[in-house]
């Protein structure tokens, strides 16, 4: 019997087998034909595109046909000052150049007041009280009583009387004594505030001891007053003449005050325009007067010429512009009067005012097309030297240069 051959495997343990695996057959497939890659933007994309080419565009539009360029221009200035005398009154009717005159109108107020000041002086001295005492006479005839009558008060303070007075006598009334009555002006014995007493009845102590003491008496219904001893205030000259001074000021500023009221629309009162009289200056208080106050009085009549400053502004501009020199202009704006009043009917006046380069502003819009604004400013500062200053704007902000058009060119002269 043949005996079994044994294949004993001797390649090392984890060796791969070298001989190459046998393939399976491929199947055959089916092959897709390959899509060429397409790109798709968002809506937005193309909105956005269109905006920025409809944007650039419109630049374009508005550069050609809108953009528009601002120039501010400083000219040149000098200044003008004279001075001059102009006649005015009220009989003038009407301006004159030949003359330099002008109408004015002759304003007058009268104003008057009485004040009251303080005095400031003081003494020592004394001064008895007074009144007045209602003397009663029961009698049937008429009582006489002599200078220095004295009167007793109820609580001992004795009055005279300042003069020879005649009571007269009683009367009879349904049967009824009715008293003759006469009002005495007393004073007292003596001074002091001890005598400024209240009402009071009074006894005549020279008819004590006879039938007639009580028939003749004497009543006062007010206060006796003016009693005084020691230091008290008096008027002095400095005062009077204080009040005096202070008062016509105060009425001077009031017959201003209604004079400006009175004034038309644009009429003008020069410097020194008022003339003041005192028509009435006084007072009752005499210098050592012993008062706390004293009243004082006034009356001030003032006076003014007005004049039309449109009349002025006339002679103003005329004057001035003989000044003006042919390439100048006169900044109307600029031109001043000031007046003042030699006299009643001659004003000294100061005119002031301005000149300018006269620039042509059609001939600087065309030096400044189509340039930028230092080309521009460095083409005028050569060739017009009545240029001070200059600047230019441009719309919209972008544009860089002046346009070609003069028609979008705007030049202004700016004077202040």
């Amino acid at each position: 019997m043949a005996k079994e051959m044994k294949v004993v495997d001797v390649r090392a343990p984890g060796a791969r087998d070298a001989r190459p695996a046998e393939r399976a057959p491929e199947k055959a497939q089916r092959k897709t034909p390959r899509q060429p890659m397409s790109f798709r933007f968002p809506l937005w994309a193309y909105a956005l595109g269109l905006l920025l080419i409809a944007g650039v565009a419109s630049m374009g539009v508005i550069n050609v046909f809108f953009a528009s360029a601002y120039a501010v221009i400083h000219p040149q200035v000098r200044q003008l000052s004279t001075e001059v005398q102009i006649s005015t009154s009220a009989g003038i009717d009407k301006v004159s150049l030949e003359n330099l005159s002008i109408p004015s109108r002759l304003f007058i107020k009268e104003v008057q007041a009485t004040r009251l000041f303080l005095a400031t002086g003081s003494t020592v001295g004394e001064d008895r009280a007074k009144g007045v005492i209602r003397v009663f006479n029961e009698r049937t005839s008429p009582q006489t009583l002599v200078a220095n009558t004295r009167f007793l008060s109820e609580n001992g303070k004795l009055f005279r009387s300042s003069g020879r007075v005649v009571v007269p006598s009683a009367s009879t009334k349904d049967g009824n004594v009715v008293p003759g009555t006469l009002d005495v002006n007393v004073e007292a014995a003596e001074a002091g505030p001890e005598y400024n007493i209240g009402a009071s009845s009074f006894s005549l102590p020279g008819l004590a001891g006879s039938s007639l003491y009580t028939l003749v008496y004497g009543r006062s219904f007010d206060p006796m007053s003016e009693g005084f001893k020691g230091e008290t205030q008096v008027v002095k000259d400095t005062d009077i003449l204080k009040a005096k001074e202070q008062l016509i000021a105060q009425l001077v500023d009031q017959a201003k005050s209604k004079i400006a009221e009175d004034l038309p629309p644009f009429f003008l009162l020069p410097e020194n325009a008022y003339v003041s009289e005192i028509v009435k200056a006084e007072s009752q208080a005499i210098a050592g007067t012993p008062v706390s106050e004293f009243n004082y009085a006034a009356t001030v009549r003032l006076s003014a010429l007005a004049y039309d400053s449109g009349d002025m502004e006339e002679i103003a501009l005329s004057l001035l512009n003989l000044q003006v020199g042919d390439e100048e202009r006169l900044n109307e704006n600029k031109v001043s009067a000031e007046a003042s009043l030699e006299d009643a009917s001659l004003l000294r006046v100061s005119l002031k005012g301005e000149v300018y380069k006269n620039l042509n502003t059609s001939s600087i819009a065309s030096q400044l097309l189509g340039k930028t604004e230092r080309e521009a400013a460095t083409s005028l500062g050569s060739s017009n030297p009545g240029i001070t200053e200059m600047s230019i704007s441009f719309w919209p902000f972008w544009v860089q240069r002046v346009p070609k058009d003069p028609n979008r060119v705007q030049v202004t002269l700016r004077l202040d």
